[in-house]
């Protein structure tokens, strides 16, 4: 049975309770665990700029046919989905990608705790709605809950089947899966807009997305799942500890915001959310994509002989030599990128965001190593870890305002975060025996190239201390833009000059050329 493109056992709904595998195994032996988590991991990326891209196509639309509180309604009512969601994620799917051979007890196990939960969130909306609508003095909240109540339902209804998209790293059947209900949404809502011009477009495009999501799940896919809780024991200590570990992480994001705005005001607040969320951009858009697409990997090659170290040392040291440069380059061009994109009046961001990005610079480590611990089950020091640096998060900002006022908040959250992933990275790299040697080796020019561009950039006028408040914006864009591509360049040469003088050692540089050298032959025999 072919379906996307992807080969599945015609007997799939007959697959037995002792989890035979049926053929399954078929789909991990179209090319080498890296080579599809990186194909993997370029595909989820490109869903998130293609998303992006219609997103903002569709806002420059509907913010000229709807009102900014037609938005914000639809906003509030789902933000209560989306944090009812999150309280009750206990990684269901997380569980059948990790496990060595899940059978149909397991998938509808999954499914089963994904419906209870989709329409537990919905009976907790259809309650609060009214009065939560009171409290916001909006009927229009009501009225809309009542909808994010049914989107909640129907999402959890999606095939639990489509997982095996992740398990078997089919990212692109996966892309295509979100790309039609994603487009259909979008018209929706512009079509919608011009007919009814009130928050309605909105709402109801979120829930033709979901429904048409849902459906597409069936379509696509050839599992039919059932109702079933039998499976929950083999799932239960994994999904519990992993759920505890959320909700410390939750708890200990919204502490430290509450804490900025005890000790500061809402401005501050909001110019430090300003500055996290430039400063993540290398994160969101890079790491996140990556350590998706490396958990099913990593739960593949978890039981072979070196449990995934080496999988783990290739995408860490690659993707370093792509997120160290940005993350740095994007603190030293803070102040003109803030005041370019966001105007003068949020100049306060400027001090956040150059920590922030340097923190954000080196978190890949920290982030990559958490992926091994969620894949290995190492659950009860991950829910440790959660806790303690959850809590420490809130006394980091309370310490580091009074020692360095404002800009403390940004040090004290980067130092706590440096030493949580410090310490992941650490464990880690005990625990699965990669030697510091080993890492160091794929490492180094990356972090020598950064100096080097740093360096430079600094020389030029963009480094830490330098700022431009003569320039207009004209001029400070294409100044910008010039010293971006001098980074670029210099960073790039310095490192392939360090590779080239070290022997041209196999490492990211390497693995990068070649990719490169595959794109453009594949071009050329084309053409």
């Amino acid at each position: 049975m072919n379906w996307f493109g992807v080969r599945f056992p015609e007997n799939f709904n007959a697959i037995p309770e002792t989890g035979v595998d049926c053929g399954w195994q078929d789909l991990r032996k179209q090319g080498s665990v890296v080579a599809r988590t990186a194909f993997g991991a370029a595909w989820i990326i490109g869903w998130r700029f293609v998303n992006r891209f219609l997103g903002i196509i569709s806002t420059l639309i509907l913010v000229r046919l709807l009102v900014p509180a037609d938005f914000g309604v639809v906003a509030l009512a789902m933000g209560f989905v989306q944090g009812l969601q999150q309280l009750a994620e206990l990684g269901t799917e997380n569980a059948i990608i990790r496990a060595d051979m899940p059978d149909r007890q397991l998938y509808n196990t999954g499914f089963t705790i994904n419906v209870l939960r989709g329409f537990g969130v919905a009976v907790i909306l259809l309650i609060i709605a009214v009065p939560a609508g009171h409290f916001f003095n909006s009927p229009h909240f009501t009225q809309v809950t009542f909808v994010a109540a049914a989107v909640s339902a129907i999402s959890s209804l999606q095939n639990i089947g489509v997982v095996d998209y992740r398990r078997y790293m089919a990212f692109d059947k996966e892309f295509l899966l979100k790309l039609l209900p994603r487009l259909v949404s979008v018209s929706t809502a512009i079509g919608l807009a011009f007919v009814f011009r009130d928050y309605w477009a909105l709402i109801i495009a979120i829930l033709v997305n979901v429904i048409v999501d849902t459906l597409l799940s069936y379509a696509l896919h050839p599992y039919r799942p059932g109702f079933t809780l039998a499976g929950w024991p083999r799932m239960a200590s994994y999904s519990t500890l992993l759920w505890l570990s959320n909700i410390a992480g939750l708890l200990g994001g919204l502490g430290s915001k509450s804490t900025i705005t005890k000790m500061t005001n809402v401005g501050a607040l909001g110019l430090f959310e300003v500055a996290s969320e430039v400063a993540q951009l290398p994160s969101s858009e890079l790491i996140a994509p990556l350590t998706r697409a490396m958990f099913s990997g990593l739960s593949e090659v978890r039981t072979q002989a070196d449990r995934g170290a080496a999988l783990l040392v290739k995408m860490m040291t690659t993707m370093n030599m792509i997120v160290l440069p940005m993350g740095v380059g994007l603190s030293l061009v803070a102040e003109p990128a803030i005041r370019l994109a966001f105007g003068e009046k949020w100049l306060g961001a400027v001090p956040l965001l150059q920590v922030l990005a340097l923190g954000g610079a080196i978190s890949i480590f920290g982030e990559m190593s958490r992926q091994a611990f969620a894949v290995h089950g190492w659950m009860k020091a991950m829910l440790k870890m959660s806790v303690v640096f959850g809590l420490s998060a809130i006394g980091s900002i309370v310490l580091f305002i009074h020692l360095f006022g404002f800009p403390g908040i940004a040090i004290g959250l980067v130092l706590n975060g440096t030493l949580g992933g410090l310490i992941y990275f650490v464990v880690a790299m005990q625990r699965l025996q990669i030697s510091w040697r080993r890492l160091g080796a794929g490492v180094w020019r990356s972090f020598a190239g950064t100096a080097v561009m740093a360096g430079l950039m600094d020389v030029m006028g963009f480094g830490w201390f330098d700022f431009h408040p003569g320039l207009g914006n004209g001029a400070l864009a294409l100044q910008l833009a010039e010293m971006i591509g001098i980074g670029a360049v210099s960073y790039v040469a310095s490192v392939l000059v360090l590779w080239w003088i070290s022997g041209r050692p196999a490492g990211p540089e390497r693995d990068l050329l070649g990719y490169l050298q595959g794109i453009i032959q594949g071009r050329k025999a084309r053409r």
